[in-house]
Formats: C-alpha cells, sequence, structure tokens
C-alpha cells in the first residue's frame, strides 16, 4: 500500500516552492507534476494586493553578517567613505589642473581599474556566501545591479584618478613657482564651487576649472584671458592667485 502524499491543498505559496525544491523528482516523480501544477494554481490566484505587500516586505530577512567577515565588511566600507570624501574635497574645491601627460592616461587607468575591480566582485557575488545571498533577497533586481556596478565603479574611480592621485603626486613632489596665461570661460553651478572659471589646456597641462569669488565673477569678461600663478610640478599646477588680462 502505497502512502498517503502530503495535503498540498492547505499549502502556501512559499511552502510549495520550498517543498519543490527538497522533493527527490526520480522517487516521487507524480508529486513532482502535481508540485508544479500547485504552484501554478497559487501564482495564478495571487491578488496584486498580495503581490503588493509580498514585494514590500521582500529582502526583510536578511542573513547576518559572520563575524571573520565583519572585519573585510569594515575595511571597504572605510575604504569607500574615504575614496567619497576625497573625491567630494576635490570636486567642490577646485585649485589644481593636473599635468597634459597625465590626463593621457586616465582613461586607460579607469577602464583597468574597473575591470579588475568589477572582475573580483562579480568572482565573490558568484561564490555562496552571505554576501551574494542577502543581494538576492534584497532586491528582486540583483540582476540589474550586477549588470549596473562596473558603472558605478568607474563613476567612483573617475574623480580619484583624475584628480587625488596626481594631487598627492603633486604634494610629495619637488614644485616651483610657476606663472603662465591661457583663455577662460565663467560658468556657474549650484553646489561646491559656485562662481568658476573653466580654463583651456595651455602649458602642458589639461583643460580644468578653478573656483573664483563672486566679486571677481562679476567684475570679469563673461571670457578672455587670463593669468595663473602658483606651485607647479611634475603632476600638475596648484594655482594660488590669478587675474584677468584686459
Amino acid at each position: 500500500m502505497q502512502p498517503q502524499g502530503p495535503d498540498y491543498k492547505s499549502y502556501s505559496l512559499d511552502e510549495l516552492e520550498d517543498a519543490l525544491s527538497q522533493l527527490d523528482r526520480d522517487r516521487f516523480p507524480e508529486r513532482y507534476i502535481e508540485l508544479q501544477e500547485w504552484i501554478a494554481k497559487r501564482r495564478e490566484a495571487q491578488p496584486d494586493s498580495e503581490e503588493a505587500i509580498d514585494d514590500a516586505y521582500y529582502g526583510e530577512a536578511l542573513e547576518p553578517v559572520p563575524d571573520e567577515n565583519k572585519y573585510w565588511v569594515w575595511f571597504w566600507q572605510g575604504l569607500l567613505v574615504v575614496v567619497l570624501a576625497l573625491d567630494m574635497l576635490v570636486l567642490f574645491n577646485q585649485a589644481y589642473i593636473p599635468a597634459a601627460w597625465w590626463g593621457e592616461w586616465v582613461f586607460t587607468q579607469v577602464l583597468v581599474y574597473t575591470i579588475a575591480i568589477s572582475g573580483v566582485f562579480y568572482w565573490y557575488v558568484a561564490k555562496d556566501n552571505f554576501f551574494s545571498r542577502n543581494l538576492k533577497r534584497r532586491s528582486r533586481s540583483w540582476q540589474f545591479i550586477l549588470v549596473f556596478a562596473p558603472f558605478l565603479i568607474a563613476m567612483f574611480l573617475y574623480p580619484l584618478v583624475m584628480y587625488v592621485i596626481p594631487t598627492a603626486g603633486h604634494e610629495f613632489a619637488t614644485y616651483n613657482r610657476y606663472e603662465y596665461t591661457t583663455t577662460y570661460q565663467l560658468k556657474t553651478r549650484r553646489k561646491g564651487c559656485h562662481y568658476r572659471a573653466k580654463l583651456e589646456a595651455a602649458e602642458g597641462l589639461t583643460q580644468s576649472t578653478i573656483c573664483i569669488s563672486k566679486r571677481d565673477y562679476d567684475s570679469m569678461a563673461r571670457s578672455g584671458k587670463i593669468e595663473l600663478a602658483g606651485n607647479r610640478s611634475m603632476w600638475g599646477f596648484t594655482v594660488t592667485a590669478y587675474r584677468a588680462v584686459r
């Protein structure tokens, strides 16, 4: 006499899917087919309101970070905060102009670093660990997150490679007092450097932007020539003074 099977009629959709994942298909082929049919019925009968509730609470039960991984999590979180702080400091307080030779290598460096970091990220996510499991539980669009990850990495890397690294090299290098003249156009923006002058590339330096005061912005022509003075090294030029050439 064959034993009585479970009463799937009283199972919820989650219980049916869990039972299907644990069922031995080879031993119970009829039960496997029955489970699939019940799952299809439950999904068709699930009202929109239940789906909305399910979406609202999706990903609540997250797996805690194991003790042996907490230091790595803190390390990467701290590193991300430092990179963001340096990027914001450079973007909102512009007084440094990188050398042209460095600017020619920025795209290549950002591309190489993005590929390398993305590769490590994908390798880690592909493994069965708390991070990959939580990523899938946290968001139903985790595939989109995986696709978007390299663009996010490149977005953080660009200001770091373009400004922060050469600025640090400039501070530790030997530099001399230097003056040069180039053309400019006045610009404005809402955050950070409100009044700025966009400088054309000249004297072996890249195209860049420097912050100026509101008084200078109001008194200077919208475009023209500008004399810059500051400290120059092989890495670039730090602006300490400027004046419009009339």
